[in-house]
């Protein structure tokens, strides 16, 4: 299982390219960047894409710990989720939503942490929030 949808969001792991999405999920029509542009099936999917099925549904993908929507879980996501944690940033939704990989009701030190110990492999990406 590499994609889960919740709510507004479609939850992917680490490394998992468009066509795997497409293939595995009924009504999915595209797959675009942030800047509008279409994914091939083989471009790997990263938090904030957008995601529009043939029901005119459009969903935002996130990959927990991917906070700043590159596609890879690094130091600079666990930065930006601490940024995040303490004030200093004011994330858009799917920021705020890639930063919680601990689950809660807002951004904390704890997913900070838990993104750090991924992107060093400590720990292993989650689907979903814990």
């Amino acid at each position: 299982d590499h994609a889960r949808e919740k709510g507004d969001y479609v939850y992917v792991l680490p490394g998992t390219k468009a066509g795997e999405l497409i293939d595995g999920a009924a009504g999915i029509n595209s797959i675009r960047k942030p800047d509008g542009s279409e994914l091939k099936a083989e471009d790997i999917l990263a938090s904030g894409m957008t995601v529009s099925k043939a029901n005119e549904i459009k969903l935002t993908v996130i990959l927990l710990g991917d906070v700043n929507g590159d596609g890879k879980i690094t130091a600079a996501d666990a930065r930006a989720a601490l940024r995040q944690a303490v004030g200093l940033d004011t994330p858009d939704g799917w920021q705020k939503a890639a930063a919680m990989v601990t689950g809660g009701e807002k951004v904390s030190a704890k997913d900070a942490r838990k993104i750090l110990r991924i992107a060093v492999g400590l720990d292993q990406p989650v689907l979903m929030a814990e």
